[in-house]
């Protein structure tokens, strides 16, 4: 189980005390692996410049908060597509990144980019399981 796997399953009390004091840099390297995207995508996700990201992999710091943050929201919205698709995480990576009408025309990583954009790509997934879209 990876890092951000395990994060899930942890109480919302510590996944908040995790995520103040940052996750590892190399939660980017594997968010980047999971959902097969470009660095440059999941560092635009993070909101984490590059200069930024290389200094701090350089010294082997953690990620700021708010990185930390939206790296959680990515992964935790991704695995949730990811079960939509009965754990097959390829058709998941597929869906991730198609523009979908619900969403005007953005694809979900692209809303992932905002907490509230991930709050609306969540509730499609719900509406998708329920067959209300």
């Amino acid at each position: 189980m990876n890092l951000m796997e395990s994060l899930r399953h942890k109480s919302v009390e510590k996944k908040i005390s995790l995520i103040k004091k940052g996750l590892p840099i190399k939660t980017v390297e594997m968010l980047t692996d999971e959902l097969a995207i470009p660095q440059y995508t999941t560092l635009q996700i993070l909101d984490l410049p590059n200069t930024t990201f290389d200094t701090k992999k350089k010294r082997e710091e953690n990620l700021p908060p708010k990185s930390s943050s939206a790296a959680y929201r990515l992964y935790d919205t991704f695995m949730k597509a990811v079960a939509l698709f009965d754990n097959n995480k390829d058709a998941a990576r597929a869906w991730f990144s198609t523009k979908h009408a619900a969403l005007s025309n953005h694809s979900p990583l692209e809303y992932c980019e905002t907490e509230i954009g991930a709050k609306e790509v969540e509730q499609l997934i719900g509406r998708i399981k329920e067959g209300v879209f």
